[in-house]
């Protein structure tokens, strides 16, 4: 009985569906085939529901991608109800994939929630139903209006008679997928392979989560050495995915004085051979690898096309197709605080974009992927064409994101300047998706010092500052309740720290500084919470003098001054409205019940009964709910809140009938749940007691939802 929850979701899902098909059409998202479309789930919203109008005989493949830790299961039903199929993700992995789904005449019903296994129950993902090789469906009808605000439909190029190398889903193989990479010297060559979902095969990720393998490292460090010499990357016989693959080859080390290496890559897709690659690559100088770049896309019916190869060049060279085209290609004006959306696949490798700037002006651009294997980077060009900053990734071998904020742009004189969105290796890159880019302009009034800095932009921003070796703790949760400090960095919803000032008393060279932000594209609507809490005097004893600056969508929310002492815990909230609009809501230093005004609802307050449930909520606009009940001296009491639904950080307090705060709990079990429990506590006089039952930090606290709330009394 300890596993209710899980049992039988598919009759869960199937009775959700025949939910959703009692409501009107305009109520459901509905698919077009080779569109895909972003959604979101979460402990509000379990499950999205999607219909797909089919013609007699129309076989589709209906995948969905997302983050790891969210298994991700399809179900696919007729309009009676009966399903037509079921995929589940891994944990790992995070997406699930349906092939060759016999969709029923008409109005089918595709379900998409969080599978038995995951170790998270929100995040969004990006779904996409199309047609199965072989099959040529009917004409999709025009769609119907749909009022799913959190999707974003986006039609990708067509590119030929192949894929738009960003397509979700996998094709099944009787023969897998080989890469090998062969040459013949004792040279120190490697070979690198990205999948069209950007997991990556080297001699350092062995496995990925999409089924792949990597053989040995021949040759590495120069240490056991063979010539000839060959590594392979390979995907086993079954299903592959779909898309845009890119090969690399590094010359890391000439072990023995190889000089000039050339190398020949082959490449095989289910049994056929693609032509084979050949390059050479010049010894690597100061510790700086060689590269060469290849790709190949995998087509939903199996084949498979080459793409362009070479050498890779400096990241400011401009290959010479698009430097013949900057004068006269069309350009997309940017709009300072509002992210455009883009795409990078096959011969399109790069999109311009156009901002007028004055001298001395500081901006931040950032290009995000938001689907694929993109592998972004950012060049921008003054009024005269010349190239004055780039950036390839955020984080060096980590974060493959653009973005040039650190520090950010001074622009150098007035004019019009150009932005070059495109992706590493440029003209012959392999890696393909869709992005977002954001050009903001500096709106923040943080101290000069900090701005050099360079810190991340994004949708969300919180920048603490403060003037002593002290260590604060910079603490946000978002509005599912998931919090970013220095014990976690990142968040499933996109929350990242990357600045800890002071961080266990190591001090800062400069003024200390903590951030935390959600990058361009991560913002969502909702209410958030923002705590301060001073940690530790690390040895100085001078007054702490802070400020917490807030920015919402590239717009100053607060610019906040903290005097915090020892131990305490500054709190204040905001919300982030479906306009794009966010509200500022109270800020103070946490205290007790006396912050909550209760006297004037004593006089209505319900009276709780033991054992009995009641149930409330709490948001911005009801910060607590006041109960009674009656006691007698001696008496134990148990009193539980617990959320029901929503991010609610819940809080008790225990009022005696002489107006005593006589017991309180924020957490039942410290690190364990945000649920609260004052147990087993005797009541020290007799007469009428006040429950308080409210959130974390009272007046101050942003995380809301639903509770219950329960006593017992003996």
């Amino acid at each position: 009985m300890g596993n209710r929850k899980f049992l039988r979701p598919l009759v869960i899902v199937s009775a959700l569906v025949l939910f959703v098909m009692s409501v009107s059409a305009q109520d459901n998202n509905r698919l077009e085939l080779g569109v895909p479309v972003i959604g979101e789930i979460s402990s509000d919203v379990p499950a999205q529901v999607y219909t797909l109008v089919a013609a007699a005989g129309d076989i589709v493949n209906v995948g969905a991608t997302s983050q790891p830790g969210l298994a991700l299961q399809i179900v696919v039903t007729d309009a009676a109800g009966n399903q037509l199929a079921s995929a589940l993700g891994t944990v790992e992995g995070g997406g699930a994939t349906a092939l060759n789904v016999p969709l029923a005449q008409g109005t089918n019903y595709i379900v998409v929630f969080a599978g038995a296994g995951s170790t998270t129950q929100g995040g969004q993902f990006r779904i996409l139903a199309d047609a199965a090789s072989g099959s040529e469906p009917a004409a999709t009808p025009e769609p119907a209006p749909t009022a799913a605000a959190t999707l974003e439909p986006i039609t990708p190029p067509v590119v030929g008679a192949v894929n738009d190398g960003f397509q979700l889903g996998q094709v099944l193989t009787a023969s897998g997928l080989e890469v090998t990479l062969d040459w013949s010297s004792t040279a120190d060559l490697n070979l690198e392979l990205r999948d069209p979902t950007g997991q990556r095969l080297f001699f350092d990720s062995r496995t990925n989560q999409n089924g792949g393998s990597f053989g040995f490292d021949v040759n590495g460090l120069c240490e056991v050495l063979s010539s000839p010499a060959q590594e392979t990357a390979e995907y086993s016989p079954g299903a592959i995915p779909v898309g845009s693959y890119e090969i690399l080859v590094y010359y890391r080390q000439n072990c023995e004085n190889n000089g000039a290496q050339p190398f020949t890559v082959n490449v095989t897709v289910d049994g056929i051979a693609l032509p084979a690659i050949i390059g050479t690559l010049q010894p690597p100088a100061t510790g700086v690898s060689s590269v060469f770049i290849s790709s190949f896309i995998v087509n939903t019916d199996g084949t498979a096309v080459a793409g362009a190869s070479g050498p890779y060049q400096d990241t400011r060279v401009i290959p010479q197709t698009l430097s013949n085209e900057l004068a006269s290609a069309q350009k997309t004006e940017l709009v300072d605080g509002f992210p455009a959306r883009g795409v990078i696949n096959g011969s399109f490798y790069y999109d311009l974009y156009t901002f007028t700037g004055t001298a001395n002006q500081v901006v931040a651009i950032s290009m995000t992927r938001q689907s694929g294997n993109l592998d972004t980077l950012l060049l921008v060009l003054d009024p005269n064409n010349q190239i004055i900053s780039d950036n390839d990734d955020i984080v060096a071998g980590n974060v493959t994101d653009s973005a040039i904020n650190n520090p950010p742009l001074r622009l150098p004189v007035d004019g019009q300047y150009t932005v070059i969105a495109t992706r590493y290796g440029k003209d012959v890159g392999g890696t393909a998706g869709e992005y977002d880019i954001l050009l903001q302009t500096q709106t923040t009034a943080l101290p000069q010092d900090i701005v050099d800095l360079g810190l991340p932009t994004g949708d969300i921003q919180m920048t603490l500052v403060w003037n002593t070796n002290a260590d604060l703790q910079l603490l946000v949760r978002d509005p599912s309740g998931q919090a970013v400090y220095d014990d976690r960095l990142t968040v499933p919803s996109g929350g990242r720290m990357f600045a800890q000032g002071n961080l266990n008393c190591v001090a800062a060279l400069t003024t200390p500084v903590s951030h935390i932000y959600w990058p361009t594209g991560l913002g969502r609507g909702g209410s958030y919470e923002v705590e301060v809490w001073y940690q530790n005097q690390c040895a100085d004893t001078r007054a702490v003098n802070a400020t917490l600056y807030i920015s919402v969508a590239g717009q100053q929310v607060a610019a906040l001054p903290i005097t915090p002492s020892l131990n305490d815990r500054y709190v204040t909230s905001f919300v982030i409205e479906s306009t794009g609009q966010a509200t500022l809501g109270a800020g103070g230093i946490v205290g007790g019940s006396e912050t909550l005004n209760f006297n004037a609802e004593l006089e209505g307050a319900p009276v709780i009964a033991p054992n009995q449930i009641v149930r409330g909520s709490i948001d911005q606009n009801n910060k607590f709910d006041v109960y009674v009940f009656e006691g007698t001296a001696g008496q134990v009491v148990n009193i539980r809140m617990e959320r029901t639904q929503g991010a609610l950080d819940t809080s008790l307090y225990l009022i005696s009938p002489s107006f005593f705060e006589v017991a309180a709990n924020d957490d039942a079990v410290v690190g364990t749940t945000t649920d609260s429990l004052i147990a087993e506590f005797a009541l020290p006089e007799s007469g009428r007691y006040i429950v308080l039952a409210t959130h974390f930090a009272t007046i101050y606290g942003g995380t809301i939802g639903t509770y219950q709330l329960s006593m017992t009394l003996q």
